[in-house]
């Protein structure tokens, strides 16, 4: 499916923006495009896209839009099944009841911590320490509040920006 998000981005973008803009679309809209999956076992793959020319690698949310849509048009049966996202693959299980889906749960591919205690230079802060993570297609970037000056609370919320 990275092939895919790529062609769809540097290709077709036309057609997100035909879906997203105006008159049809709004800023928190996203569409999700379904495709054969070319790997054994897996049973569809998906590609999102989002306002802004965002093409995410993976989005729980659009995940069990898709398992869902699926699920009720017969292409997936109740139970176990695994779909194929640009992040990798994503296994679901499914439970429904004669008329509808009951229950979408879903794994997406593990996360992790790939440097710890990372060093970067912040202006108007100066050296940080963070770690760096990999979650869904997408990098974190943790780092402790209190070391920097702030603290979590909404009065604070315009510096935490």
């Amino acid at each position: 499916m990275r092939e895919q998000r790529k062609k769809l981005l540097t290709q077709h973008d036309d057609i997100r923006k035909l879906l997203l803009h105006e008159p049809r679309g709004y800023p928190a809209q996203n569409v999700n495009f379904i495709y054969e999956s070319q790997l054994q076992g897996v049973a569809a793959g998906f590609v999102i896209a989002e306002q802004g020319a965002i093409y995410p690698y993976m989005s729980g949310h659009n995940a069990m839009c898709v398992a869902r849509v699926l699920l009720e048009t017969g292409k997936v049966s109740e139970g176990r099944f695994a779909l194929e996202a640009p992040v990798g693959i994503v296994c679901f299980e499914v439970r429904r009841e004669p008329d509808h889906a009951v229950s979408i749960r879903l794994e997406p591919p593990p996360a992790y911590a790939y440097e710890i205690d990372a060093k970067i230079q912040v202006p108007h802060i100066g050296q940080v320490t963070i770690d760096l993570a990999w979650g869904s297609g997408m990098r974190y970037a943790v780092v402790d509040a209190t070391k920097v000056g702030l603290a979590l609370d909404p009065s604070r919320g315009n510096d935490i920006v």
